[in-house]
């Protein structure tokens, strides 16, 4: 058994819809190191004050997640987004992913990387 389907934790549907049901907490995400990969345009800020985060610039390469317990893909390119989530599981398959997803065209692709967490702003 691999070590991504050993995951203590059940996955996020990818819906969003009122009424779908929210996972069980995942111990650890609180506490441990957040990197937000992100571009200017599309800024992220801290929902909770004490989060440990880390700012990556996506044009700087790949950020350092082997330490990390979340992964935020926050740029304005779906493509980019999906890039760094697979990037960063393959490099630490525990690590919580969180994307932002602009369009619904890709939801099949978002789907099949198996994110945690999936931002789609015109469900909010």
């Amino acid at each position: 058994m691999s070590s991504r389907t050993a995951r203590s934790s059940p996955r996020r549907s990818q819906s969003s819809l009122p009424g779908t049901p929210l996972p069980a907490a995942r111990p650890g995400l609180a506490t441990g190191r957040w990197v937000v990969c992100a571009t200017a345009s599309s800024a992220w800020r801290s929902p909770a004050a004490g989060l440990d985060v880390t700012m990556a610039d996506p044009r700087d390469g790949d950020p350092d997640v082997s330490a990390a317990a979340a992964l935020v893909a926050g740029t304005d390119r779906d493509a980019t987004n999906r890039a760094l989530a697979e990037r960063a599981r393959l490099s630490n398959p525990q690590l919580f992913l969180s994307v932002r997803q602009q369009t619904h065209s890709n939801a099949a692709l978002v789907e099949a990387l198996d994110i945690d967490s999936v931002h789609v702003s015109t469900e909010l």
